[in-house]
């Protein structure tokens, strides 16, 4: 009698693989309901919150004197609670977020940092730039 020895060994691999499929199937079944914090205050407790405006939300190139808007910024915390004393970077960039030195904040800074007030609120001007400032259409952002 003549024994296939390839026919052996893809059995025994077939079996090996089944026992261990077998032995993973039982280890990872072993899970518990989901239960219900008692406590619902979690990590998005600390959840802040930023709306910024700017009134107004266009201006252009002008001449001889800088247009002017009013950016204003809140910071809430997820309860509708104001954030008070917390820094804001205010820069302006164009559309892939590179700063530019076109126009300036109060002080003539390009950049601006202001502290939130008892209510969560600052506000700074921003002074855009002047025609000859332009080398090219484009739009100028402040983030």
């Amino acid at each position: 009698m003549k024994v296939n020895t390839m026919k052996t060994k893809t059995t025994a691999v077939l079996i090996t693989v089944f026992l261990g499929l077998s032995l993973l199937a039982s280890v990872s079944c072993k899970r518990d309901a989901v239960s219900q914090p008692a406590n619902p205050i979690g990590p998005s407790s600390i959840g802040v919150m930023m709306n910024v405006e700017a009134s107004p939300n266009t201006i252009t190139a002008a001449l001889y004197q800088r247009q002017m808007t009013t950016i204003t910024a809140t910071l809430k915390k997820y309860d509708g609670a104001g954030q008070a004393g917390r820094t804001v970077v205010l820069e302006v960039v164009d559309a892939a977020f590179n700063r530019l030195d076109i126009g300036y904040f109060e002080g003539s800074n390009s950049v601006a940092t202001r502290t939130t007030d008892s209510t969560g609120s600052l506000r700074v001007n921003n002074f855009g730039p002047l025609y000859q400032e332009i080398a090219h259409r484009g739009s100028v952002y402040i983030r």
